[in-house]
């Protein structure tokens, strides 16, 4: 997992995105946060792996390096679960290009 120095320096890179992904990070350590890696690992704890897919695929704002760090824990349990964790990387590469210098890291 990157500390947040990495993290802060990497949203540098990504250019006239800038605004999205400070806004992303922004969020780092808020309730929405906290309440979003709840649901995600209450989901992991039902063996839910496609449904925790399908929320991080819908929900608004993924911040990082939260969203990440978690997906790195979940891909390291292998099996359907680094299928799920793989897809949600892949999903927010697509659909959050801003996001992608952190997502592609998986």
């Amino acid at each position: 997992a990157c500390g947040m120095e990495e993290w802060e320096e990497g949203y540098l890179e990504v250019g006239p995105d800038v605004g999205l992904l400070q806004g992303q990070l922004q969020l780092s350590g808020t309730a929405y946060e906290d309440a979003l890696l709840a649901m995600l690992e209450n989901l992991r704890g039902l063996g839910a792996h496609a449904a925790l897919r399908g929320l991080l695929a819908e929900a608004p704002v993924l911040p990082v390096p939260g969203v990440v760090i978690l997906l790195e824990d979940v891909l390291g349990a292998g099996g359907a679960w680094a299928t799920a964790a793989l897809g949600a990387a892949r999903e927010a590469i697509v659909e959050r290009p801003v996001l992608r210098p952190y997502f592609v890291e998986l």
